[in-house]
């Protein structure tokens, strides 16, 4: 199954700008997003740790100054652990 880091932005911050950025970054094989809640997941790719995606992410926001309230590893996302056990595929 798949890491990813959720990072949720604070007021202020522009929610496209950082998507777009985030969405450029190797580690990075697709993103989530939910611009209500303000929140962007980075899915990393197949053969990333999730100490390579979170390293990433974390740099990024330093390096743009972006204001995020809240920077979360996410082991184990339940869609690909449902995907794995109905239909027995590797995740």
């Amino acid at each position: 199954y798949h890491n990813a880091v959720r990072l949720t932005l604070a007021d202020g911050a522009d929610f496209d700008r950082v998507r777009a950025g985030v969405e450029q970054l190797s580690a990075v094989r697709t993103t989530e997003s939910d611009r209500e809640h303000r929140s962007i997941t980075a899915i990393a790719d197949d053969d990333v740790k999730d100490a390579a995606t979170w390293r990433q992410v974390s740099d990024l926001v330093a390096a743009e100054g972006w204001t995020v309230s809240s920077l979360e590893l996410e082991a184990g996302r339940l869609d690909e652990v449902f995907r794995q056990i109905t239909t027995g595929a590797e995740a």
